[in-house]
């Protein structure tokens, strides 16, 4: 892990730190012309910011998520692989979907479309995936924040033992993915994203600590700045 020891700073200091050092572990791990897959939310936008030019590179970046929506659009996966590939020098691939589904039928009839079989096939070609860590401590949800869950309905994965997420997939304490809301979710399968050689994870402040504990444990992220 890379810790950015900022004490007495704002949470969007720390999180700036945490994003500099995820920078700074990615220059050095990219290789030219690999392809890294990339998830959505502040602490992957300030990793993206804080990143270099790196043309000569000619890195391919996957949006590996559904879309959140307009509401948290500068964070939001889309946005995030058309910016970090315009410094990487190669090109980038959306999964042209929505996140959450009503059910997941309606899920499961989308993962079989052509262009989200396809998205997800670039992103499992992936050497490098750049993901954060949601929470589920009141009022410190990002899905709260981008408006796709109220507060009741993160109060009610409190409820059932949810801790956190990250790529898209919720989780306990113990790593344990297995939740109906993850029915219901379009995104690279956490078996997929644990292939990944190298999965680096951006988060900052106290409320994701329970978050970060699950998430190592359950070997849904490797690196953690």
């Amino acid at each position: 892990a890379l810790v950015a020891d900022l004490p007495g700073k704002t949470h969007e200091e720390q999180l700036a730190g945490a994003g500099q050092l995820a920078a700074w572990y990615l220059e050095e791990v990219l290789t030219p012309r690999s392809v890294l897959a990339i998830s959505w939310g502040s602490g992957v936008a300030q990793a993206v910011s804080a990143m270099s030019q790196l043309s000569h590179l000619q890195v391919d970046v996957v949006h590996m998520i559904g879309s959140v929506g307009s509401i948290a659009s500068v964070i939001d996966g889309p946005e995030l692989a058309r910016r970090l590939s315009a410094k990487l020098g190669g090109s980038y691939h959306y999964l042209h979907a929505p996140l959450f589904l009503n059910s997941s039928i309606t899920r499961d009839g989308l993962m079989e479309q052509p262009t989200i079989v396809e998205a997800l096939q670039h992103a499992r070609a992936a050497q490098v995936a750049l993901v954060g860590v949601g929470t589920t401590a009141p009022g410190a949800s990002s899905f709260l924040r981008a408006g796709h869950m109220t507060e009741e309905q993160v109060a009610e994965l409190r409820d059932q033992g949810i801790v956190g997420e990250t790529a898209g997939w919720h989780f306990d304490m113990q790593g344990n993915a297995d939740f109906s809301i993850n029915q219901r979710v379009i995104a690279l399968p956490l078996h997929d994203l644990k292939r990944i050689p190298e999965v680096v994870a951006v988060a900052g402040g106290r409320a994701k600590t329970r978050s970060v504990v699950g998430g190592l444990r359950g070997g849904h992220v490797k690196g953690l700045a």
